[in-house]
C-alpha cells in the first residue's frame, strides 16, 4: 500500500474540486434523461390519438345518422307525393262531392315545408264525424302553422292537437304528432225522410 505525499509548496499545489465530473455517469445521466423524455412524449401521443379516435368515432355516428334522416325524408317526400297525386286523382273521379276529399284537398294544400303526414284515422261518435291527423316536423313552429291552416276549412267544427311527442332516437331532433279534427255535424238523410213522406200530392 502506497500513500502520497504532496511536498510541493501550498502555492503549487493543484486546486481540489469539490464536484468531480465523470463523464461515464453524466453520459448515463443523458441517456436517463432521453429515454424520460421520448417516454413522456408517447403517453403524450398516445392520449391525443385516443381523443381523436373518439371524435373520429362520433362523426362516423353522426355521418350514419345523418344519412339515414337524409334517406327517411326522401321517402316521405315520395310519399307525400303520392299520397297528392292519389286524392287527385280521386278529386277529378267524384267531382269533390265528397266532403272528404275537399278536406283531404286542403290538409295537403296548408302543409309547411318541413312536415309530413304519416297517417290519418276516420271515427264517428253521436254522429258526429272526426279524424285524427298524424304527422312528424322537425320544428314545433311548423306544427302551429299547420294547426292554423287547418282551422281555416270551414268543414271543421274543432282543430286540437291531441299529443306531441319527441321522434324515436334513430331520428334526431324531429317530433310526432296528432291532430284531431271533426267535421261539422250535418242533419242526416233518415231523419228528413219522414218530414217529406207526411208530404202527399193533392190529387186533381
Amino acid at each position: 500500500m502506497y500513500i502520497e505525499i504532496n511536498l510541493l509548496p501550498q502555492a503549487f499545489r493543484p486546486k481540489r474540486r469539490l464536484i468531480k465530473f465523470d463523464s461515464k455517469v453524466a453520459l448515463v445521466l443523458f441517456v436517463l434523461i432521453a429515454f424520460g423524455g421520448v417516454g413522456y412524449y408517447y403517453q403524450m401521443l398516445k392520449k391525443e390519438v385516443a381523443r381523436y379516435s373518439v371524435q373520429v368515432a362520433q362523426t362516423k355516428k353522426q355521418e350514419a345518422m345523418l344519412k339515414d334522416a337524409v334517406a327517411l325524408n326522401a321517402e316521405l317526400k315520395e310519399i307525400r307525393a303520392q299520397v297528392a297525386k292519389r286524392v287527385s286523382i280521386i278529386r277529378d273521379l267524384t267531382s269533390g262531392s265528397d266532403v272528404r276529399f275537399v278536406m283531404l284537398e286542403h290538409i295537403t294544400s296548408v302543409l309547411p315545408e318541413n312536415l309530413w303526414l304519416m297517417n290519418i284515422s276516420e271515427t264517428e261518435e253521436g254522429g258526429v264525424v272526426s279524424f285524427n291527423v298524424e304527422g312528424m316536423s322537425y320544428a314545433k313552429e311548423n306544427i302551429s302553422d299547420f294547426l292554423a291552416g287547418l282551422k281555416k276549412f270551414e268543414k271543421f267544427s274543432s282543430v286540437a292537437l291531441e299529443s306531441i311527442r319527441p321522434a324515436p332516437l334513430e331520428i334526431k331532433d324531429a317530433y310526432n304528432f296528432v291532430v284531431k279534427v271533426s267535421l261539422v255535424r250535418t242533419k242526416p238523410v233518415e231523419e228528413e225522410a219522414p218530414a217529406n213522406a207526411r208530404r202527399r200530392p193533392r190529387r186533381r
